[in-house]
């Protein structure tokens, strides 16, 4: 696979919690249309650095940059509207809102490949529960819903924090084929995971983060087995 250019660059991000320094510099290109994974133990600071990117959480230092466009102090809401879609980890969808409210936030455009049939052709399930409260979904609904919703602001860069957590074998697999489609549609992809083998399976670059910075990138053929990518997220810890 030829390199191709990065859509999204995040360079030396460095963020605080309070005294807290939970990411020390973290550098991570994302190319367009390809699947980053981004695995690591709990606490590394891979969630950190999601919403670092979504706006969630503020920078001191450092830079994000969308396709020429610096990032770095916009707030949440003008990042979403350049192209920055969440999938955030719990789902946090509006438990008072339906299914069909949910798809009626962003406002609708013409040239989003992702329209409601779109998403109720994909999610069969969905569309049976168009009419339901977002809290009477089950567990593996509401991760449906959460990702249908950020498709449907036409994203350029979908992250997906920790999107098979909790979920059935059966409905893993749906994920997986759901975000096959979205590379097949050239949709650009930073896939936060704890299942490796859901990771691997999906990834065009592996990186590895410990301590707050991306220690290992591993592209195409260089991607190592998840045995090796295992090793290499515990020997993390003895640093």
């Amino acid at each position: 696979m030829a390199d191709r250019p990065p859509l999204l660059i995040a360079s030396d991000v460095q963020v605080f919690y309070g005294m807290s320094h939970v990411l020390h510099g973290a550098t991570l290109d994302i190319p367009e249309g390809e699947v980053t994974a981004l695995v690591g133990r709990n606490g590394v600071g891979k969630t950190t650095l999601v919403n670092a990117i979504a706006g969630l959480v503020p920078v001191q230092s450092g830079l994000i940059d969308l396709n020429g466009t610096d990032l770095t102090k916009l707030p949440a809401t003008a990042r979403r509207g350049l192209g920055i879609g969440l999938v955030p980890q719990g789902r946090r969808i509006f438990r008072n809102l339906t299914v069909d409210e949910h798809l009626s936030l962003a406002p609708p455009s013409a040239t989003n490949p992702f329209t409601r049939e779109w998403i109720y052709e994909t999610f069969p399930r969905l569309h049976e529960r168009r009419s339901s409260m977002a809290s009477n979904l089950s567990g593996g609904e509401q991760s449906m819903l959460a990702i249908s919703r950020a498709l449907t602001i036409e994203p350029k860069l979908l992250i997906m924090d920790e999107p098979t957590e909790g979920l059935a074998p059966l409905l893993v697999e749906t994920v997986r084929q759901v975000i096959d489609q979205l590379r097949a549609q050239q949709l650009t992809v930073l896939l936060v995971e704890q299942n490796l083998n859901f990771a691997h399976a999906l990834a065009d670059r592996v990186a590895i983060m410990d301590r707050g910075v991306i220690e290992h990138l591993f592209t195409g053929s260089e991607i190592p087995d998840t045995t090796t990518i295992g090793n290499l997220i515990i020997s993390g810890t003895e640093h």
